[in-house]
């Protein structure tokens, strides 16, 4: 699934990105496509408009136009809620709230530094990895050194460098809201979730 979401995602943002340069309508229909398969892959890939709409709006430098993104407004209207239609249909989980929800994601939370703090260094990296105490610290360091290269050259450009942080943190949280059932004697987090952020 996190294969698919990085191949699928890429290809997601970049036939948007085409569209918007040359309006070619296969860009779109490409677009529109990509988006259903992506919704029918895993749950975290409904907030890809998003990302898109971040994109649009603050790291193009040419004039914005709300009217090329009709058609991408009427696909998510229709796509997103059929989605959630289906998914609850077929989806019955009685101890749903044990396993995903604020509780878990707050018992998550040390998985976003970890993460972090991996894509700059690929220290003790496993299928089924549990908590260390290094990568936590790799992590905070890593963020720490981060945001203060983007407090002190904010106003030299970085706007791609915050885009990039937002990238990574728009696909790493929604996982975090999940956590099995016996986490602390199997896994924790699962790293090959970070194909798409990584990118």
């Amino acid at each position: 699934g996190d294969i698919l979401i990085g191949l699928f995602g890429i290809s997601f943002f970049l036939t948007f990105a085409k569209y918007l340069q040359n309006k070619k309508t296969i860009y779109l229909a490409l677009n529109i496509a990509l988006f259903i398969i992506l919704l029918l892959t895993k749950e975290t890939t409904i907030i890809f408009p998003l990302i898109l709409l971040f994109y649009y709006y603050y790291n193009r430098k040419q004039k914005l136009s709300n009217k090329e993104l009709i058609p991408f407004y009427i696909s998510w209207l229709i796509l997103i809620p059929l989605y959630l239609f289906i998914r609850s249909s077929v989806l019955i989980d009685e101890n749903n709230q044990k396993v995903f929800g604020i509780i878990p994601f707050l018992k998550n939370l040390a998985t976003f530094p970890i993460l972090f703090g991996k894509s700059f260094l690929p220290h003790q990296l496993s299928t089924l990895p549990a908590m260390q105490i290094f990568s936590l610290m790799l992590g905070i360091i890593s963020l720490a050194i981060l945001t203060y290269i983007v407090v002190k050259y904010y106003k030299h450009k970085s706007r791609l460098l915050i885009f990039g942080f937002a990238w990574f943190t728009l696909f790493t949280i929604p996982p975090m809201f999940y956590r099995g059932r016996d986490a602390e004697y199997f896994f924790l987090y699962l790293e090959n979730r970070t194909y798409l952020p990584l990118i």
